[in-house]
């Protein structure tokens, strides 16, 4: 092998380094993003979860209903929302939904694959995400409206 070669192959290393180095510095950044976000939270008058369809103050996981991002915004900033539209997407009401404020918890910033999981694994008190498919779908449009990218996740991402 030519010193011309090695050299060619550690530039490559390096520049394969540095970009890694970036991706991840560019997740981290969205590891602390909600106030920059600047969500302007209301009030829900929803009785039902929209998710679970758990009726408010009934159902045991159902005290409170809290206004839930259906695409999270630690998500939207992962997936490579640009910086000056982190706003318009945090107050965008399209991606608004009442939701149980302990099934909101539980979702937390999960993508839907993990959060389905999450739902099922036995390590807390399990539900029924009622309007799954309906989720997906809104989940998929607020991807398609806001060009972010959707085939990371999912078997199936031709959605």
């Amino acid at each position: 092998m030519t010193i011309k070669n090695i050299l060619l192959i550690l530039t490559l290393l390096f520049l394969l380094a540095y970009a890694n180095i970036n991706a991840i510095a560019c997740v981290e950044g969205c590891s602390n993003v909600r106030e920059e976000f600047n969500f302007k939270s209301y009030p829900s008058d929803a009785t039902h979860g929209w998710y679970t369809g758990f009726e408010r103050n009934v159902h045991p996981l159902c005290g409170g209903i809290d206004i839930d991002h259906v695409v999270s915004l630690k998500e939207a900033c992962e997936l490579g929302l640009p910086r000056d539209r982190w706003v318009e997407f945090a107050n965008d009401e399209e991606n608004h939904v009442p939701a149980c404020s302990s099934i909101n918890r539980s979702k937390g910033a999960s993508d839907p694959e993990e959060w389905l999981e999450r739902s099922q694994d036995g390590r807390g008190r399990d539900y029924e995400i009622k309007y799954y498919e309906k989720y997906l779908d809104l989940y998929y449009y607020m991807l398609d409206k806001y060009g972010l990218e959707k085939d990371r996740f999912l078997s199936n991402p031709a959605r």
